[in-house]
């Protein structure tokens, strides 16, 4: 599952959900279950996570992300 987990990880630091709306989703998924197994050679990982996470937080604090991020790359966030 680790294998997967990193294999799956975009380069911007991010990754898809497939259960909820997409990336901010999928993102903060695997950041829960890589902070609950602690393992330290993930930590250059969840830093560009966390970083990719935070630039994409609005500006009254919540966080959000758009469903048409379902329809294909030219849509997501971290491309922008």
């Amino acid at each position: 599952m680790l294998d997967f987990l990193r294999r799956e990880q975009e380069e911007a630091g991010a990754w898809y959900g497939r259960w909820g709306t997409n990336y901010v989703y999928g993102t903060w998924s695997v950041l829960i279950a890589l902070a609950q197994i602690g393992r330290p050679e993930d930590a250059a990982r969840i830093a560009r996570a966390v970083e990719w996470l935070k630039a994409r937080q609005n500006a009254d604090g919540g966080w959000g992300e758009n469903c048409l991020s379902y329809l294909g790359q030219q849509l997501r966030r971290d491309q922008e």
